[in-house]
């Protein structure tokens, strides 16, 4: 599988199948000792090798990582403070 980064977008090719995903779409960007996972969905994903990445398209997944990690704190932030502070339980 080959992949290219765009600013917004990457895309990925193996074989005869294409695919365009919009980075807005990753759910989740988990790091490895060896591979970068690239999740759209709990069961849908794909890897990155880290082997076969430049410094600087690993530094690129780690930023979108905490890009990820940032949102979902504003997303946990917002819902506590809709729930007067108090998460539901």
């Amino acid at each position: 599988m080959s992949f290219k980064f765009y600013d917004s977008y990457f895309t990925a090719d193996c074989d005869r199948n294409h695919a365009e995903i919009e980075y807005s779409k990753i759910k989740k960007i988990h790091e490895t000792d060896t591979n970068f996972y690239i999740m759209m969905s709990a069961n849908d994903g794909m890897i990155v090798q880290k082997m076969k990445c430049t410094p600087e398209l690993m530094m690129f997944l780690r930023r979108l990582e905490l890009e990820d990690e940032t949102n979902i704190q504003r997303m946990l932030r917002a819902v506590s403070e809709q729930n007067g502070g108090k998460d539901k339980q």
